[in-house]
């Protein structure tokens, strides 16, 4: 692989964790998950970005763990239900 197409490899590879970390905020800011699967979501987002990024851990708890941390702080604890994300009668959402 050439200087070029490695530079080229890597910006590749930034771009994808850039939107995978992009989705993950979006879909942790929108309040609609519980927090073991806000956990579970950025579990797995870790791990996406590790693989990319082998040996970078570091870089990713000082870069996007406290964002995430803020964002699962938000979450309720337990898994909302049917009743507490929607009134019936209303045909409304409540928080």
């Amino acid at each position: 692989m050439t200087r070029v197409e490695a530079v080229q490899e890597e910006d590749r590879r930034l771009r994808r964790v850039r939107l995978m970390v992009d989705l993950t905020v979006q879909l942790l800011a929108r309040g609609q998950l519980d927090r073991t699967e806000g956990q579970r979501l950025v579990a797995a987002t870790r791990a996406a970005v590790l693989r990319l990024f082998p040996g970078s851990e570091a870089t990713y708890e000082l870069l996007y763990a406290p964002k995430f941390e803020r964002l699962l702080e938000r979450l309720p604890e337990g898994a909302p239900t049917a009743e507490s994300v929607r009134q019936p009668d209303a045909g409304r959402y409540v928080h």
